[in-house]
This record gives C-alpha cells, structure tokens and sequence, in this order.
C-alpha cells in the first residue's frame, strides 16, 4: 500500500500538536504519526498503488464497483443472479472475482435497439 501524504497538512499537524503538548517534540512526532495513520487531521488515507485491484472483492467493495447498495447485492446473492465465491465453513465470506462482477453488468445490459422500418415511423410520427 501507498500512503499519499500532503507535506502542509504534516506540518500544520505537527505544529498543533507541537503546541498542544507544551514543546515535547518527541510527543507531538508521534501524535501526528498516530493522527496520519489514523487519517485524522486532513492527512489522506492510505491508498492503493493505481493499477492495482483485490483479486477477490468483499460484499462493499463489489457494491461500489457495481455502483449499487450492500443490500441490493446481498439480494442478487440470495437469488443465484450473480456468481460469488463463499470462503469459510459454514455461512463462511462471500467474495466476487472481478469476473463474477463483469458477466453480471454483461448479462444484464439491455438488447441494442432494433431499427424501425419506414411503416413504424408512419405509425410512431417520428
């Protein structure tokens, strides 16, 4: 993982806690270490490197791709209309491969079109 960190949010951090803890620099070093790793005080989460996508995607992380909700893809798991993987005994996790989530978008994009003959657009008034 990659943490993207901007040098001014570091340092406005810094400097508060600087003030905060009456001078000790070691306390106001690890007080912004803490608060960036925390992804407190404007600092940017930690991030992926670009390119790089989870081989298995958990049940929010498919969601977001599928742009739908947890619970609308909780749906289409409890009725077989897109393919998962479940890890674990029992209930066990269930997981999405990024193919699972891609033959689910393919099969259920609409038909193209069909092109109207010049009879349907007499009747359409097109």
């Amino acid at each position: 993982m990659v943490t993207t960190i901007d040098c001014d949010t570091v340092s406005q951090a810094f400097q508060r806690f600087h003030q905060e803890t009456g001078g000790d620099v070691a306390s106001a070093a690890m007080l912004t270490l803490g608060a960036i790793l925390a992804g407190q005080n404007g600092a940017e989460k930690p991030t992926e490197e670009p390119g790089l996508e989870p081989e298995l995607f958990t049940v929010p992380e498919a969601a977001k791709w599928l742009s739908i909700s947890e619970r609308a893809l909780r749906d289409l798991v409890a009725s077989d209309s897109i393919r998962y993987i479940r890890l674990g005994n029992g209930r066990g996790s269930i997981r999405f491969t990024r193919q699972n989530l891609q033959d689910y978008v393919d099969l259920s994009a609409s038909p193209p079109p069909r092109p109207t003959c010049e009879k349907q657009r007499k009747y359409l008034k097109i």
